[in-house]
């Protein structure tokens, strides 16, 4: 009786393998980093934010089968760049299917930079988008920020922000945003 317990034994530990990472874990797991928000997140929901370093922030146009004009983004490596990413997410309940709500806000800064001070048009140097996604059609996905002023100050090891920003195409709950990431 005990070798037939044994047995079953020795083939399971003997199918177990090590997990494998991919680069999008490798990112994920960069991107929890410590933060602290110290402008105002809505009630309803969540604030987080998140750097990605050694990634640079390729923004795309959906032309097939797409919104016309729509925008998404690829991170694609690269050593002397990282994105940084601030996230708002409400609250919903389960039950609902199509009651998810959520802004994002994306940009890329140079690795080496100390200081960034940039205003309106030029914030796409940084190549800032917004996301707004919910079930409101015609009033979601990514839109270039064009209208604000992002003040952003590097150390070695935390970066610490303050954007102010408008985007005339959709709503938008969040319009403050200032941080510090590790």
């Amino acid at each position: 009786m005990k070798k037939i317990l044994i047995v079953p034994l020795v083939m399971l530990l003997i199918s177990c393998t090590t997990v494998k990472r991919t680069l999008k874990e490798d990112q994920a797991e960069a991107a929890s980093n410590k933060f602290k928000i110290t402008s105002y997140c809505p009630i309803e929901g969540d604030c987080k934010v998140s750097r990605i370093p050694n990634v640079s922030l390729v923004v795309k146009k959906d032309v097939d089968g797409g919104v016309a004009g729509g925008m998404y983004y690829e991170l694609v490596e690269n050593a002397g760049t990282e994105v940084v990413i601030y996230t708002y997410e409400k609250a919903t309940d389960d039950v609902l299917l199509d009651g998810f709500y959520r802004e994002e806000i994306i940009f890329e800064i140079p690795s080496e930079s100390q200081r960034l001070i940039l205003e309106n048009r030029v914030l796409q140097d940084v190549k800032m988008l917004f996301g707004r996604f919910c079930y409101c059609k015609g009033q979601a996905g990514y839109f270039q920020v064009k209208q604000g002023k992002l003040d952003l100050r590097r150390t070695d090891k935390k970066i610490k922000a303050a954007l102010t920003f408008k985007v005339l195409e959709v709503p938008q709950l969040i319009n403050t945003v200032s941080f510090t990431v590790e």
